[in-house]
């Protein structure tokens, strides 16, 4: 069950704030149109946006949400946080005068963000 401390952060479906006031400056939606991935299920060729998960459009939803300064994101393992993180974060260096910092606790989880930006 995903509970979301903030009854208003959609869960279903990518929400379109203005650009002006969202954090995501580019467009999530077709960006991840764009990325290759293979359906888990059925092992064939599909897009990234076909693949996620809830709590992974709730996280670039809180994210993308003018509402919010800070967003604690506190998923289970195994849900994609780390993929969706570096998807936003390829998304937010691509608009210009704009850093991202990427922390992990150790060499070999710093090693996953490293292969995904490549």
């Amino acid at each position: 069950m995903l509970k979301i401390s903030r009854d208003y952060v959609n869960r279903e479906t990518l929400e379109d704030f203005p650009v002006a006031s969202r954090f995501i400056k580019l467009p999530i939606e077709g960006y991840l149109k764009l990325l290759p991935t293979k359906d888990p299920d059925t092992g064939l060729a599909c897009s990234v946006f076909d693949t996620i998960n809830r709590p992974q459009i709730a996280l670039i939803n809180a994210i993308n949400d003018p509402r919010h300064r800070f967003v604690c994101a506190a998923l289970a393992r195994r849900l994609g946080k780390t993929y969706i993180a570096n998807v936003i974060g390829q998304l937010v260096t691509l608009v210009p005068g704009a850093n991202v910092l990427i922390i992990s606790p150790n060499y070999n989880l710093s090693s996953i963000s490293f292969e995904l930006q490549r």
